[in-house]
């Protein structure tokens, strides 16, 4: 949200800027990425498991075509609010890709230390910008955020069946994963003691540690680490979402042709990652042997 919010302050194209303006919801539903498809029924590997599946392609495979067919898609297709979404999602996608492999440099293999950095950068992130992130109700701003109608989903729908063969979703995929977001929010936001007996007892059934994605006071996390090289990637993720966005945004006003769009937009997956065909099919082949992948 803060980083989304960043971007739309430095915007000087007033084109995108309109649009994001009149369908903020839409761009800071998209800013959230597919995080709400890899966190359905969290407590479980197996509960909603397309869900997830699909969560992790976004996050792990096709960036480069995710973009330029989505850009595509809207071009033709697309609604105002679904561009706005679009421009959020961009944000996503340039903090996740610039900010995790400098986290994953000091914590390589372990999921606990590596959310333990990552809610502390965004502590310190949310408190340079006069939000307290213990506070801050995360649950209530996904309800805020919640776009109305079928157009989101119906864009997921057509990406899937563009990138990911074989895969399959139900109908309202974004409303199913979003409104479940809200619901995973709210569990999180400010635990009492029987949450996290609860929470304790999850952690034995699902990959993640629940404690390490909970935030903590400012004045725990403040000297946990030196935070200062994590802010100067901050800025370069917000410039390069502007970068992205009026790549975009030109394309969609006939100004650019798909292949600027295809030279711009790397192969690198959230993880900051390059991959290649071959890559991209392992992960899903080893976890779902019923989403065969081609190429």
């Amino acid at each position: 949200m803060v980083g989304a919010n960043d971007v739309y302050a430095a915007l000087e194209n007033p084109r995108v800027k309109t649009i994001i303006t009149a369908h903020m919801d839409a761009y800071h539903s998209g800013a959230q990425g597919g995080d709400y498809f890899y966190l359905y029924k969290y407590y479980s590997m197996w509960a909603g498991s397309s869900y997830k599946m699909f969560g992790y392609a976004l996050h792990r495979a096709r960036p480069r075509r995710f973009f330029t067919e989505g850009a595509s898609y809207i071009r033709e297709k697309g609604s105002d609010s679904l561009k706005a979404f679009f421009y959020g999602y961009i944000t996503h996608y340039c903090f996740d890709y610039l900010m995790h492999p400098a986290i994953n440099a000091i914590c390589p293999n372990a999921m606990k230390e590596h959310n333990t950095l990552e809610y502390g950068i965004d502590t310190m992130y949310a408190h340079a910008r006069g939000i307290d992130a213990v506070e801050f109700d995360r649950a209530q701003f996904v309800r805020g955020t919640h776009v109305p109608g079928d157009e989101i989903s119906a864009f997921f729908d057509v990406m899937m069946k563009k990138l990911y063969y074989g895969f399959r979703l139900k109908p309202n995929s974004y409303h199913t994963t979003y409104g479940y977001f809200e619901k995973y929010n709210r569990k999180m936001y400010k635990p009492d003691e029987k949450q996290r007996r609860w929470m304790k007892l999850q952690n034995k059934f699902t990959m993640l540690d629940l404690f390490t994605m909970l935030y903590y006071p400012y004045e725990q996390v403040k000297d946990l680490f030196d935070y200062r090289p994590y802010f100067e990637l901050i800025e370069k993720a917000v410039q390069k979402s502007l970068y992205y966005i009026d790549i975009v945004d030109a394309f969609l006003n006939g100004e650019r042709d798909s292949s600027v769009l295809a030279s711009e937009f790397f192969n690198v997956n959230f993880n900051g990652l390059p991959v290649t065909p071959r890559e991209e099919r392992l992960p899903f082949r080893r976890l779902y042997r019923k989403a065969k992948l081609k190429l």
